[in-house]
């Protein structure tokens, strides 16, 4: 997978086009602001055997190669409602049909073949076993463009819920165990997307009809989610390495947490992957995703009041904090209000990313031991001058709105 750098020469004249990275179809989206009382900045650990309230990241495996995409990531969030999956983006062939769906195997005990290429217990032979009780849930569709990046949303399918079922796929009444399900998130192409407005339409609603008379209908790429193989990954997380973090997201302006909005980093020496996620804000405004990292957080003084962090802007100042203020991405919130970003590295040592005032020493030079803030910051509305418009879209504190200024109003925080 391609990592993301983004050129900021070009933002400002792709920010108006940029939009949502991709919103679709026949899904329940949960972009919704709502209400939660769990603090920030923990891994949500005590809640794993409870299987609730607790957040399953796994990584993407091609199933042309069987090979994982370095930095690539999707989570789930359980609940005995429902699943709540998270947005990812990953790459395919462009002008390819392809489709995101979510396999649950409510009893996955029951399984008998399993998944050779991923390793899973549970497999498309399953489907026919009557007792694991499969279901096969379309998420979203898209063609994918000239650029190769399919991005998907957030989504909320639902526990007994046929909703999101489709035809020639097993269905039985929905999510049955939403808590105790294998889940597997799958990237399915019907090949190149048919000119033909009926057979498009056959690739973008159905499992395994409208398929490209050359390349067929294949999956192509696959995230696990394993109850079982979960609780053993959660045995590394002292590492500090190869053990993704999640948070969620806080309000800067009321201190409040919305509810299934998250966002994960995983760590290691080379860097620091942030995986992408979906949020609101208002539409026409400039935003930005921001990464600070406080390499020595021990050395922090003054702290953030609202989000409970060890760390806060007012530290950017302590030498011996070494703080860095990294630019991941910029757009323009689209009319429906969901700003959406994809998936970025942040490299140690690297000043790539940094921006004209606003710290950055060498970049992140403690990748594993610093605390790191995810930081939407706006620039208030969209001005019309070009000019402008590139100083809201490429610096911390220029092009500030006259009337509202340039705030952060939304962040994630990750402890050491």
């Amino acid at each position: 997978m391609t990592l993301f750098h983004p050129s900021f020469a070009t933002l400002a004249a792709a920010a108006i086009a940029l939009g949502s990275l991709f919103s679709g179809g026949t899904v329940s989206d949960l972009d919704g602001e709502l209400d939660v009382s769990s603090q920030v900045s923990t891994f949500k650990d005590k809640d794993k055997d409870k299987g609730k309230d607790a957040s399953e990241v796994t990584v993407i495996t091609s199933m042309e190669t069987g090979l994982d995409f370095v930095g690539s990531e999707a989570s789930i969030l359980r609940s005995a409602e429902g699943i709540h999956v998270n947005g990812f983006t990953s790459e395919y062939i462009p002008g390819d049909a392809v489709n995101l769906f979510l396999v649950s195997y409510d009893f996955p005990d029951e399984c008998v073949y399993g998944e050779p290429i991923t390793g899973a217990s549970c497999g498309p032979d399953d489907w026919n076993v009557s007792a694991v009780s499969s279901s096969v849930l379309l998420l979203d569709s898209q063609v994918v463009p000239a650029d190769g990046v399919v991005s998907f949303g957030s989504y909320f399918a639902f526990a007994n819920d046929v909703t999101l079922c489709i035809p020639s796929a097993p269905c039985n009444i929905g999510i049955s165990n939403t808590l105790g399900s294998e889940v597997h998130l799958m990237l399915r192409t019907h090949g190149e997307a048919s000119s033909d407005p009926t057979v498009l339409d056959s690739q973008l609603t159905t499992y395994g009809s409208g398929c490209d008379v050359s390349t067929g209908c294949k999956n192509v790429q696959a995230g696990v989610f394993d109850i079982e193989k979960d609780k053993e990954k959660d045995k590394d997380k002292d590492k500090g390495k190869d053990a993704s973090e999640v948070t969620v997201i806080t309000s800067m302006e009321t201190g409040l947490d919305f509810v299934g909005s998250e966002a994960s980093i995983l760590r290691s020496a080379e860097g620091i992957h942030v995986n992408g996620f979906t949020s609101e804000y208002i539409p026409g405004d400039a935003v930005n995703l921001f990464l600070v990292s406080y390499d020595f957080p021990d050395e922090c003084v003054y702290g953030e009041p609202i989000t409970g962090a060890s760390c806060g802007p007012d530290d950017w100042n302590v030498s011996a904090v070494s703080s860095s203020v990294l630019l991941l991405d910029s757009q323009v919130v689209p009319a429906d209000g969901v700003v959406s970003f994809g998936s970025y590295f942040a490299f140690a040592n690297d000043v790539t990313l940094c921006i004209p005032s606003a710290p950055c020493n060498i970049g992140i030079s403690n990748t594993l031991g610093s605390e790191v803030h995810l930081m939407l910051r706006t620039h208030g509305e969209a001005s019309s001058d070009p000019t402008v418009l590139d100083s809201q879209l490429t610096t911390y504190g220029s092009g500030c709105d006259v009337s509202t200024g340039c705030k952060n109003v939304q962040a994630g925080v990750f402890a050491p």
